[in-house]
């Protein structure tokens, strides 16, 4: 008699994990996508913080920074934008994008900078909207994966940031300017834009 009562009322173990496992899956499936989104929104204010360092510092040496594309030591080259920015910018993790496998982000500096434009002012640039100022590490190279859901955020030169689902292509040297039409070089970047 005991066992007919509990199997009309009663659920079973396996029932209720079940639920319990389908239940407890979806938020942390939203908690992860949400995650991500803030990642990108984190990494996006990095790239505005560093515009506003980067103004600061033509305003007071009527130039941009004289800093390399990538160094060896974000914190220990003195021309790393790190460094250079280091009065502008007092948190160091502005320099760093939180979506960056960590090995990356213990560099110090997962930015790259347009050197192409050291010495000259904001100004000065002719296309402000289309022309990057700094990008995400892996824009680079085709062959790493983009770090934020299939593309990487770009600061340009007008302050604005872009996320781009390909690789930027690096601006080229008078000599390859020779050897190559101009436009071969550059990404259409307007039409890549999310």
């Amino acid at each position: 008699m005991k066992n007919i009562f509990l199997s009309k009322i009663g659920y079973t173990i396996i029932e209720l994990l079940l639920v319990t496992s389908i239940v407890g899956v979806v938020p942390i499936t939203l908690y992860l996508e949400a995650a991500k989104h803030a990642k990108t929104a984190d990494c996006i204010s990095n790239l505005r913080n560093i515009y506003i360092g980067v103004q600061l510092y033509e305003l007071d040496f009527e130039k941009l920074p004289d800093a390399e594309f990538y160094p060896k030591s974000g914190k220990d080259d003195p021309k790393s934008i790190v460094n250079i920015l280091s009065s502008y910018i007092d948190d160091k993790r502005v320099f760093i994008c939180p979506a960056m496998p960590d090995e990356l982000q213990k560099r110090s500096l997962t930015y790259i900078w347009n050197d192409s434009y050291n010495g000259r002012l904001l100004d000065a640039v002719g296309s402000k909207s289309s022309e990057w100022l700094m990008t995400d590490m892996t824009a680079a190279e085709a062959k790493i994966p983009p770090p934020h859901q299939g593309f990487y955020n770009v600061l340009f030169f007008d302050g604005h940031v872009v996320g781009v689902k390909e690789t930027i292509y690096l601006s080229p040297t008078p000599a390859d300017l020779e050897k190559t039409p101009k436009d071969k070089f550059y990404t259409k970047l307007e039409k890549q834009r999310l």
